[in-house]
């Protein structure tokens, strides 16, 4: 795997917001391809970043499907917004499940659940870039 652009993540400095830093990335995914266009330096500044976002959480249902894997969470978007999609099967140990740029009405995304399978999930949004 091969870098072609590497990013400073010092939100405050370079970019004004995670919005901003984000919408670059995807700016150059979109024009390089997502394996190996961006490297972002200092992962941990970029982590910072991330953790210092406003969470906020947003009202979620689980919709039936005909078996398990058909099954889906649903919630209504807002453009202007990220969604990040958790699921835990304890309530202590959450993995990251989906990520999805907010657009207007109803959004669905699909529950990778094994036959018999129980477990939580939950719906969180941060502020994206307003306009995408």
């Amino acid at each position: 795997m091969s870098v072609r652009v590497g990013m400073e993540s010092d939100v405050g400095d370079t970019w004004a917001g995670v919005p901003e830093f984000h919408d670059m990335m995807e700016q150059l995914e979109g024009a390089y391809g997502p394996g190996g266009a961006t490297d972002i330096q200092s992962c941990r500044g970029w982590r910072e970043a991330l953790a210092a976002q406003p969470l906020v959480a947003v009202a979620a249902v689980m919709r039936p499907g005909v078996d398990l894997s058909a099954r889906t969470i649903g919630f209504d978007g807002e453009p202007g917004w990220n969604y990040v999609i958790h699921f835990s099967s304890n309530l202590c140990e959450w993995r990251i499940a989906d990520r999805l740029r907010g657009r207007q009405g109803p959004m669905t995304c699909p529950v990778p659940m094994k036959p018999g399978g129980r477990g939580f999930w939950k719906v969180e949004r941060f502020p994206g870039v307003a306009g995408r």
